[in-house]
């Protein structure tokens, strides 16, 4: 497929001078950034910033992310990180998942991400598993933990994120999870090109294990809370 003026097929197009924009055709194309999860494939809503790799994935009741080894401790180069481009200003996000954490490292999440990210996360030390909150920065240092963990015994946990729009840069959220919410605010910075996602993860600290643990989200759904937007 070639894109512009083709004088040559064994060479790509070149940009054209001009032309028509099709501003008035109505295409009835919507993008839907909710994900109910109940096919085989993942919705074109959905980028990871690695090319996905067999095992990652995949789709049995929901959509089952496996605890895939990665031994750093920051989010920032995790290659499964499955996310989506946020797509309104003011928006609310429900991520329903079923826990099953095997090993001592294994980890499952949900991420606010960009050149600083922020995600709500439940990880097994010592054979339990807790809730964490933690920020990082792209090309920074290690992650920190922002709260002090809390024991979480649940097999279900619905994450969630409210958000509304301040200004063209600043984004403030609220992260539920547990009995707790955690406010922050999300500003635009250059570098990283990454741009401002929301999004999901499975990883593990360990190489070998016998059993890997996993989360399998049964939903991913995205209210627009904008009253000035029709959808």
């Amino acid at each position: 497929i070639y894109v512009g003026n083709v004088g040559d097929g064994y060479f790509h197009g070149t940009p054209v001078e001009g032309g028509d924009y099709p501003v008035d055709i109505a295409t009835g194309l919507k993008i839907e950034p909710s994900d109910e999860f109940g096919g085989d494939k993942l919705s074109p809503v959905w980028q990871t910033p690695a090319n996905p790799a067999e095992g990652w994935y995949t789709f049995k009741h929901g959509l089952k992310l496996n605890c895939v080894c990665y031994s750093e401790s920051a989010l920032s180069d995790l290659p499964q990180l499955i996310m989506q481009k946020i797509y309104y200003k003011n928006f609310s996000v429900k991520a329903k998942c079923r826990i099953d954490l095997k090993n001592d490292g294994d980890e499952v999440g949900f991420t606010m991400f960009g050149k600083e990210y922020f995600y709500v996360c439940v990880v097994r030390r010592g054979g339990e598993n807790f809730l964490e909150i933690r920020e990082g920065t792209i090309g920074g240092k290690e992650d920190e933990t922002l709260a002090l963990p809390q024991s979480f015994n649940e097999k279900y946990i619905t994450f969630s994120l409210s958000a509304k729009y301040e200004d063209r840069n600043n984004l403030v959220f609220r992260f539920t999870y547990g009995k707790s919410v955690f406010a922050r605010k999300f500003k635009a910075v250059p570098g990283g090109w990454t741009g401002a996602k929301i999004g999901i993860y499975a990883k593990t600290s360990q190489q070998d294990v016998t059993a890997q643990g996993s989360g399998t989200f049964k939903f991913f759904r995205v209210v627009c809370t904008d009253k000035k937007v029709t959808e």
